[in-house]
């Protein structure tokens, strides 16, 4: 789906970090799985001057590998 809508990707930025703070782990291990494919295509059409989010994007991720390895 992020490709097919391009630059205008960084608008599911807030529903991917809220899928990641998932507190079910398979709702986390389905997006880990995926994780590399989904961090590629948001970093190629996401405009590098606009990266609001990013931050709150890592935080996320760091607090899915936490759940997941408990």
């Amino acid at each position: 789906m992020a490709r097919s809508i391009g630059s205008h990707v960084s608008l599911l930025l807030p529903e991917l970090i809220s899928l990641l703070r998932d507190d079910f782990p398979d709702v986390l291990g389905g997006l880990i799985h995926n994780l590399d494919d989904t961090v590629d295509i948001f970093s190629r059409v996401m405009n590098p001057e606009k990266l609001t989010g990013t931050n709150d994007l890592l935080a996320a991720i760091l607090s899915c590998e936490k759940v997941r390895s408990r």
